[in-house]
């Protein structure tokens, strides 16, 4: 993200320069290693300004994004995300045993046939579709620029609910608002065309919504895995989703008259993103 360093330095700069006296103290801080888990960064950070006492009204992350007038089908405006909860991430090896051999003599089910299923019920039947309160809440501000059909089905969610997440789900882009996803990123089976591997392996990332848990998602993919031979084995860090940060406070709503001032014309709403947040620390 060093685009957005170099912005923040620059505008700190600026703002010495011009010798302007912040209301309150500011800090910031830069990590280097998020994308291993932050151990060495953020970690430590927390660490130091827990050292030294400071206890601070709001922490804010990365940034959100402006989705320009149609990159949501339905809404006509611009919209402006400001993330209020990061979701959480799990990678998973799953390690599939079936008989190997030479493909002359194939068994009748291999370690790759066996790995397919498995893939296949992960894909065709993912974790439950929801609307959490920051979804909820991102419907409320954008309703007024959608078509009718839309806003009458975000009115009355109670009975329209289905429809509503029926209509979400079948865009890659909606679908992962209401929903932990599922992603098969990497496999592994044999070296050459005509032997048969008795063990194929494959990787699926779930970025998981606040509503679920990381125990959830296992006990999922136990139940897409069962009546096979399977290792199940997590790869890289996994974290839970974070907790979700209020919208009925100070920090929110400085974001978003700065926004506003910048881009009076657009939709300011919260949002659920992967990486991209403002939180408002357990201390306050």
């Amino acid at each position: 993200m060093k685009g957005m360093l170099f912005s923040l330095l620059e505008a700190t700069e600026q703002l010495v320069r011009e010798q302007v006296q912040p209301k309150r103290d500011i800090y910031l801080a830069f990590g280097f290693d998020e994308e291993v888990g932050g151990v060495r960064g953020a970690a430590k950070i927390a660490d130091y300004f827990k050292e030294k006492g400071l206890k601070f009204e709001a922490v804010y992350d990365e940034g959100g994004l402006i989705l320009e007038k149609g990159s949501v089908k339905g809404i006509s405006s611009d919209v402006a995300l400001i993330g209020c909860a990061e979701k959480g991430f799990l990678s998973l090896k799953i390690k599939v045993k079936g008989l190997g051999g030479h493909s002359s003599m194939p068994s009748t089910t291999s370690a790759i046939g066996k790995a397919a299923v498995i893939m296949q019920r992960l894909e065709n039947h993912q974790m439950k579709a929801q609307i959490g309160p920051i979804i909820q809440n991102f419907f409320q501000q954008v309703g007024g620029s959608m078509p009718f059909a839309s806003r009458f089905a975000i009115a009355n969610r109670w009975i329209m609910e289905p429809l509503l997440l029926a209509q979400l789900t079948k865009n890659h882009s909606t679908n992962a608002l209401v929903r932990t996803t599922t992603a098969l990123t990497m496999m592994k089976g044999s070296d050459a065309p005509n032997v048969l591997s008795p063990e194929v392996q494959f990787v699926v990332n779930f970025r998981l919504l606040p509503e679920n848990t990381l125990q959830e998602v296992r006990n999922h993919v136990e139940q897409a895995t069962s009546g096979f031979d399977v290792e199940i084995e997590q790869v890289d860090n996994a974290r839970e989703a974070s907790k979700v940060s209020p919208t009925d406070v100070k920090a929110y709503k400085m974001m978003e008259a700065s926004i506003r001032r910048l881009y009076p014309d657009l939709i300011v709403t919260p949002d659920r993103w992967r990486n991209r947040r403002y939180q408002i620390p357990k201390s306050q």
